[in-house]
């Protein structure tokens, strides 16, 4: 039977924080830019265990934790300590597929383990040694189980799902706590009774195939334990990077969807940093109160990863598409590129652009702003004199 790991990091941009600054162990740590449309991205478990959640807006992170260490996050390091840590484990696990900045999954089914506690308590303790970064290890047959027990035992736990485990470990766990279903699908299949993971499983309601869709046998295959052992183990390129947020209610209101549509920008952006890439286009998503949806999309001149560029470009499309009240709104960069090979085109360009005379480099810039060849000098104008009538 396969052996499948996977192993995730706690609270990773808090972890490197300390990796950094190992004062603040034990310490309340959060991620966040600091204005008021800000959200936090991270947080240590000292904080979590004071209330503070991801997407929570900052101004009430610091009333709830006044006295913890704000930081708005340094995403640049915080990938390069990424990279030392599965640069590690690559050399020992050939067989590994990176999950996102702070996970991977290694399939170990060719190692021998006479003694898996040890081996796995010894692992953990030689990534903290090395990395000083601590993870939790979840360990099964499937990626899926593999992925749910490394979320059972936080932070530095290591827990163990057999096949004969799936219905005691799996199946009392909350349908929310499902890996791959959505807080909007949750709320759903609560809706009509689907609860747990368990009646998931055990249900013939059509309208949870109804609420899941194409992926509804995905899921009851990985609630029954018979999700995929295989590894992608190409290093994959997203092709897009977007989030989406459901609005306690419907409404066409441009302030609260405003106050709903900055810490989604504010995500995609600190995800884009997190990867080191920038998008060029930008596609703002909507969905009405009858699940109708919507999308705009547009091309920017020069591709970005800001966070106000991607607000500010995304309002206005929103202001083209709100018609009417909405209870969804979603962001998305795509057209991906990452930050050094455009720095590399940006160097090539400026060589370029230094040889021209000050006043093509000023006709050049009012161009890039224009998004579009619509200045040139006055003696390169080709002039059409209108002919006179016969």
């Amino acid at each position: 039977m396969p052996i499948i790991v996977h192993i995730d990091m706690n609270s990773f941009f808090a972890s490197c924080e300390v990796k950094r600054n190992p004062s603040l162990k034990g310490k309340e740590i959060i991620i966040s830019g600091k204005t008021n449309r800000s959200i936090v991205s991270a947080a240590s478990y000292e904080a979590k265990r004071k209330g503070i959640y991801t997407t929570m807006p900052y101004y009430l992170a610091k009333q709830i934790c006044p006295d913890a260490y704000f930081f708005e996050g340094d995403h640049e390091y915080y990938s390069k300590v990424s990279k030392e840590i599965f640069s590690f484990l690559n050399k020992r696990y050939p067989l590994l597929e990176m999950a996102s900045i702070d996970e991977c999954y290694i399939d170990m089914s060719n190692i021998k383990i006479t003694e898996p506690e040890k081996y796995f308590k010894n692992l953990q303790k030689e990534i903290y040694e090395k990395m000083h970064i601590p993870c939790s290890i979840g360990v099964s047959y499937n990626k899926f189980l593999a992925k749910m027990a490394s979320d059972m035992k936080k932070p530095m736990g290591i827990t163990f799902i057999k096949h004969k485990d799936v219905s005691t470990k799996i199946w009392p766990l909350k349908i929310e706590d499902m890996y791959g279903i959505g807080k909007a699908s949750s709320k759903k299949l609560r809706e009509i009774g689907i609860n747990t993971i368990g009646d998931l499983v055990k249900s013939d309601d059509e309208r949870v195939k109804k609420i899941l869709g194409s992926y509804y046998s995905h899921h009851i295959d990985n609630a029954l334990g018979k999700g995929i052992s295989t590894l992608d183990l190409t290093k994959a390129t997203p092709k897009s990077v977007g989030h989406s947020y459901t609005l306690a209610f419907d409404s066409d209101d441009i302030d609260i969807i405003k106050q709903s549509f900055y810490p989604l920008c504010e995500q995609v952006s600190n995800r884009l940093k997190s990867i080191d890439m920038l998008g060029y286009t930008i596609t703002i998503v909507i969905k009405n109160s009858q699940f109708v949806v919507t999308n705009k999309s547009k091309k920017l001149m020069l591709p970005t990863n800001d966070v106000d560029k991607i607000y500010l470009e995304g309002m206005k499309l929103l202001d083209i598409i709100l018609k009417e009240k909405i209870r969804l709104i979603g962001v998305s960069m795509s057209s991906l590129i990452f930050a050094k090979d455009y720095n590399e085109q940006l160097d090539f360009f400026n060589l370029q652009h230094y040889k021209l005379s000050k006043s093509d480099q000023f006709i050049e810039q009012l161009n890039q702003i224009a998004g579009k060849k619509i200045f040139i000098k006055a003696k390169d104008a080709k002039i059409y004199e209108k002919k006179p009538s016969n």
